[in-house]
């Protein structure tokens, strides 16, 4: 059976009137987490190159100026975006089975994506013995308060989502090896 990753808790709280916080817990648990950070974002990284790899790769198989020439103007959701679309409609044309595994891959992009963006722009001294740490300031569309939007970031997450990653890139290289 399947272990299931368990998706990051968000949680959004009114700033009352200042901002405060405690670095003190940071300090106790930063090489845990720079660690376990550093790890994420490097194979973040390999994972960013293959799809940018598969991308040039689609226009000229022995060249890859024309690929970058596209890639070097978008950001990692427009990659990921055309990424799909160029094998989603190969995969209509050679072999429509193959179709739910891209959407899959596609889908663990999105979730990495979006982790990816958290752990990157966390304000990480503002991090809780709970685990939240605060990723995003908002204005509340209702009333114009300001939220502070915090999201729960445990070592055994970014564990998780590192070999989601991990697993993903193993996804790719299978599915762009087998012809697609």
């Amino acid at each position: 059976m399947k272990k299931k990753i368990q998706q990051v808790e968000i949680k959004k709280e009114y700033l009352e009137q200042e901002d405060y916080y405690d670095n003190e817990y940071i300090e106790k648990v930063s090489e845990k987490y720079a660690g376990l950070i550093g790890s994420f974002i490097i194979k973040f990284s390999e994972l960013e190159y293959e799809i940018d790899q598969a991308i040039a790769k689609s226009f000229i198989d022995d060249c890859d100026s024309e690929g970058y020439r596209i890639i070097k103007f978008l950001n990692i959701n427009n990659k990921i975006e055309l990424f799909y679309e160029i094998y989603l409609e190969r995969a209509n044309f050679i072999n429509k089975k193959n179709i739910p595994l891209l959407k899959k891959i596609k889908k663990d992009l999105d979730s990495l994506r979006i982790f990816r963006n958290q752990l990157a722009h966390a304000n990480w001294t503002t991090l809780t013995k709970e685990g939240y740490v605060r990723t995003k300031i908002e204005s509340d569309k209702h009333d114009g308060m300001i939220n502070l939007v915090k999201v729960r970031i445990l070592p055994r997450i970014i564990r998780d989502y590192t070999n989601r990653l991990d697993s993903t890139l193993l996804k790719i290289g299978d599915y762009l090896e087998n012809g697609n």
